[in-house]
């Protein structure tokens, strides 16, 4: 596969290859993977919602959860 990236992207890319130590290629598939994951979630919440799951805020998951000692 082969990618244009746009130059500022390019940049990025590089400067965090090389403060990291991996390749490219392993940079941008662990990028899409955590995108590829978050769209998931997003997909499965956004389901919820629609078929009217209840939703919290995040003041009410850190009470909840006891994270605001």
């Amino acid at each position: 596969m082969t990618i244009e990236l746009e130059p500022a992207l390019e940049e990025a890319l590089e400067r965090y290859v090389t403060a990291s130590g991996v390749t490219r290629e392993r940079a941008v598939a662990n990028a899409l993977h955590e995108f590829l994951d978050d769209r998931e979630d997003y997909e499965r919440a956004a389901a919820a919602v629609a078929k009217g799951g209840q939703t919290f805020t995040l003041v009410q998951v850190r009470e909840q959860l006891g994270l605001d000692d």
